[in-house]
């Protein structure tokens, strides 16, 4: 097998061997430039999903504070009977 591969390589014309030769590093190149490519996408779509999970943690901790507020301010009135616990948080 390795001896018909050499007699086939040996026989090919010189544009053929020099072609060869250009295309093995120029479909390594083709190859990592996809793989960048890919790999750029998905770091994109990670990043996206991180700045969505931040934006939803800072909601659902803005939220509690309003319910901690709220809540704070409905025990101040039931506890005093005094109106100015149940003027809304600024």
């Amino acid at each position: 097998m390795t001896s018909r591969l050499t007699s086939r390589w040996m026989n090919l014309p010189l544009r053929g061997k020099g072609l060869v030769v250009v295309a093995i590093p120029f479909i390594a190149l083709v190859i990592s430039a996809i793989s960048f490519t890919v790999v750029e996408r998905e770091q994109r779509s990670a990043n996206d999903w991180v700045a969505r999970s931040l934006l939803v943690r800072n909601t659902t901790g803005r939220v509690i504070r309003y319910q901690t507020d709220a809540a704070a301010s409905v025990r101040g009135y039931l506890l005093t009977g005094n109106v100015d616990y149940l003027t809304p948080a600024q």
